[in-house]
């Protein structure tokens, strides 16, 4: 069961497959921080697109199209410069 505070809460993105390949615990966090609901492989967008629940998104009524996010990654450094971790945004894609 959904938690009713995701409920209808969902947003489209994209991973890109060198993310997923070269960077592994970065894929993790950013997938970490939805519910994911489905996932393919975009073999034409050479991305692993996916589609998720979370606080990110807006409630989107059932049967409207789920919006499209840009994923945002900034990493975050401790005072010696070593990287602690990343602070991750979904920002709403511009057509």
């Amino acid at each position: 069961m959904v938690d009713r505070y995701l409920k209808g809460r969902r947003g489209q993105f994209d991973i890109p497959m060198d993310t997923i390949h070269f960077n592994p615990e970065l894929a993790r966090a950013i997938q970490a921080e939805v519910l994911i609901v489905r996932a393919e492989i975009r073999y034409d967008r050479d991305a692993l697109e996916i589609i998720g629940l979370g606080e990110y998104f807006d409630r989107v009524p059932p049967g409207s199209p789920t919006p499209e996010f840009t994923v945002q990654v900034k990493e975050v450094r401790n005072d010696e410069g070593d990287l602690t971790g990343h602070e991750i945004d979904f920002v709403p894609a511009k057509r």
